[in-house]
């Protein structure tokens, strides 16, 4: 019996067949077990020509039809991928309760137990972005005035199932748009604070995970980390980056040489499960 009054807690990440994804999903799933998270850990695929799906030993894997395209764009945009899979999932499940929007090199190094009311999602504080220049510029073509009034939110983000419903195809649109506009990756990012801002829709803001290279002192306890920059030492070498490892290779570095405590607490938690990964496949299982 659920006994939560805003429903159950979906955490969801959204990839493509790619192996880069899996490997990194398969972290993110030994941290979200290793944390207790509770409710479901759902994986969505896009996997438009069928394709052959990953397999996990926890996380529910649910195949779509999501691409990295949209009638705008002239080539392929991998934020795209996120959007339509959200979509479709939305659409075909009709899930009620908070959805947790994840990526997937992020990592659990604490629970996250939280469930948003509709109409008040909380969201990660984008620590380093300011809606000025060419994002402001962008934002304002496609509505007027917009730019002022956005919040500097990001993922992670716990939002109701039906604002999620309520924003979707505009936060496809708007991505779109503004990705034609920029050209910049971070256009799923940004449509997201001006779809909000369209609709309304107010956001608590919170340190929920500490994204590379934001400060520790700015971090702070943050429950998860994102490994979307390269872990470096206190000279500003790297360390380790994600593009760089091949899975599940040892990591011959000192997890303390980080110039982090959240990157060495990284390091740490990779180092554990690429050991049991090398284990288990030796024994076969």
């Amino acid at each position: 019996m659920i006994d939560d009054p805003h429903g159950p807690l979906f955490s969801v990440v959204c990839t493509d067949t790619n192996p880069y994804g899996t490997w990194q999903t398969e972290l993110l799933e030994h941290s979200w077990l290793r944390a207790g998270m509770p409710g479901e850990l759902i994986r969505l695929v896009g996997t438009p020509n069928g394709e052959e799906l990953p397999r996990h030993r926890t996380a529910r894997v649910i195949r779509t039809k999501a691409t990295n395209t949209h009638p705008r764009l002239d080539g392929d945009y991998t934020g795209m991928n996120r959007l339509h899979s959200l979509a479709e999932w939305l659409d075909r499940e009709r899930p009620v309760g908070t959805v947790l929007i994840l990526d997937c090199d992020f990592v659990f190094r604490a629970p996250l137990v939280r469930h948003a009311e509709p109409g008040r999602p909380i969201g990660q504080l984008w620590w380093d972005f300011q809606m000025g220049g060419k994002w402001a510029e962008a934002a304002d073509s496609i509505t007027p005035g917009i730019a002022v009034r956005v919040q500097n939110v990001t993922w992670p983000l716990l939002i109701h199932t039906s604002d999620l419903r309520r924003i979707i195809g505009r936060w496809v649109e708007v991505a779109a748009r503004l990705r034609k506009e920029t050209g910049a990756w971070e256009s799923d990012m940004v449509a997201l604070t001006v779809v909000l801002a369209e609709y309304e829709i107010t956001c608590d803001l919170e340190m929920l995970g500490a994204w590379m290279p934001w400060p520790d002192e700015v971090v702070a306890d943050a429950p998860i980390i994102h490994y979307c920059q390269r872990v470096l030492d206190v000279e500003g070498d790297t360390l380790w980056y994600k593009q760089e490892y091949s899975p599940w290779d040892d990591i011959d570095v000192n997890p303390s040489d980080a110039a982090l405590g959240y990157c060495s607490e990284l390091l740490v938690m990779l180092k554990r499960f690429a050991g049991l990964q090398r284990a288990a496949h030796q024994s076969g299982s």
